[in-house]
């Protein structure tokens, strides 16, 4: 067991230990601002970049249902309230220590795409070089960079994480090389980066595309040779970690538009993923749900819930949908094929495929009866109007309109002559 007066100490000792312990009992309040929580809360982050499976209990008189929020989406396993019950206390961190350390997720599913990202993950996680992952938000580009770094030499080493897009512009420089004291207000002493805590881990930046312009010529120097310098100070420093970066936007785009440098785009992408949606994986939703059906059990110590047939027939129908969407887009005449054979009102329709000839002819026939109808307007002939006049002018001469009288044109009066239809 290891005591610490504040955060600043507890990462020194963190890096001294060989193994990270697996649990750690935060309090909220810590020196130099005991009666605010943003010491806690970045000592959180701060642990948990260093050790993703710890377990971090957080004991706080600050009895808040917005900070005991905040602390779980920080990490947390549980936010204990001061004054606790030591004995609780205990027995909820006996019971922490009884579970099994959390590991890195696998990629769940059997998919083609899936099964594809699988061996190129299996293929990259050994090479020292960067890595750029490409995919839409939510798809999963973070749970690929641990499993780069999981199957990698690396394994047994940091693995940090840091989102460009969720700090400050200033701040992004300092976080990542660190400073010194006095660099800028506020500087109150010397901190460590990003770059120097990785050590010869895995640093994955996310939303590297949100990276201010000024900073990407920094950053490139780092991967060209791994060379960068803290704020405000002269000396060179080396790092040696493995940096992965992850974005939801065209990078090739913003290249042309002058947004994104060129040369650091290239030093990113010597190994290339692309993470695929949820939608293009066909056959993974319902394997995807059990998985987390079990794994939320688990976590909370619950009995997982059932789905009944009519749930599961449910989500049967819905993926042979998806996948006669996704035969169609493959193969359009197949598709064409089987949907003229459909049974309609108890007979079944001969099948008679729909192919590119026939929609043409199709379009044809349309583009001339919209012709005709253009060409009478032009014309001067206007169906309805000169049915009505015809009709006032009969009225007039004293004889009312006969509905079934014809006309010279061979139609009825009041009805449009069948050309114009």
């Amino acid at each position: 067991m290891h005591a610490c007066d504040s955060r600043q100490h507890a990462i020194e000792l963190l890096r001294q230990l060989r193994d990270a312990p697996p649990l750690a009992l935060v309090d909220l309040g810590l020196p130099p601002a005991p009666h605010t929580p943003d010491e806690g809360f970045q000592l959180i982050a701060d642990l948990l970049a260093h050790s993703p499976s710890m377990k971090i209990f957080v004991l706080s008189g600050q009895n808040d249902a917005a900070n005991a929020r905040h602390a779980r989406a920080l990490g947390a396993w549980e936010f204990v309230a001061k004054p606790s019950d030591p004995a609780l206390l205990r027995r909820l961190l006996a019971r922490a220590l009884e579970l099994p350390a959390a590991e890195a997720p696998e990629l769940v599913g059997a998919s083609p795409v899936l099964a594809k990202l699988k061996q190129q993950i299996a293929q990259f996680a050994g090479s020292p070089y960067p890595v750029l992952i490409e995919g839409e938000s939510g798809s999963g580009k973070e749970l690929v960079a641990r499993n780069l770094h999981r199957l990698s030499p690396r394994s047994g080493r940091p693995y940090l994480t840091l989102n460009c897009a969720a700090i400050s512009p200033t701040l992004v420089e300092p976080t990542l090389f660190g400073y010194v004291k006095g660099a800028f207000t506020g500087a109150a002493s010397n901190k460590a980066g990003y770059f120097e805590d990785a050590q010869d881990g895995t640093l994955l930046l996310d939303e590297i595309g949100e990276l201010p312009l000024e900073l990407q010529a920094k950053l490139l120097r780092v991967l060209e040779n791994g060379e960068y310098q803290r704020v405000g100070e002269t000396q060179r420093r080396v790092s040696r970690c493995r940096v992965i970066a992850a974005t939801n936007r065209d990078l090739r785009r913003d290249v042309k538009q002058g947004a994104f440098r060129a040369d650091l785009y290239h030093r990113l992408s010597v190994f290339s993923l692309n993470v695929p949606p949820l939608r293009e994986m066909e056959g993974d939703k319902l394997q995807l749900l059990e998985h987390f059906r079990r794994f939320y059990a688990a976590q909370s110590g619950m009995q997982p819930f059932e789905l009944d047939d009519n749930a599961t027939a449910l989500g049967a129908v819905r993926l042979s949908r998806q996948r006669a969407r996704a035969a169609q887009r493959r193969d359009p005449a197949h598709h064409e094929v089987f949907r003229a054979a459909r049974v309609r009102g108890g007979a079944r329709a001969r099948a008679r495929p729909r192919g590119p000839l026939s929609w043409i002819r199709r379009r044809r026939r349309r583009d001339r009866r919209a012709g005709r109808a253009s060409a009478g307007a032009i014309g001067g002939f206007q169906p309805r109007r000169n049915a009505a006049r015809l009709g006032a002018g009969l009225h007039r001469g004293g004889a009312a309109p006969d509905a079934r009288q014809r006309q010279p044109g061979g139609e009825a009066a009041g009805r449009e002559p069948h050309h114009a239809l």
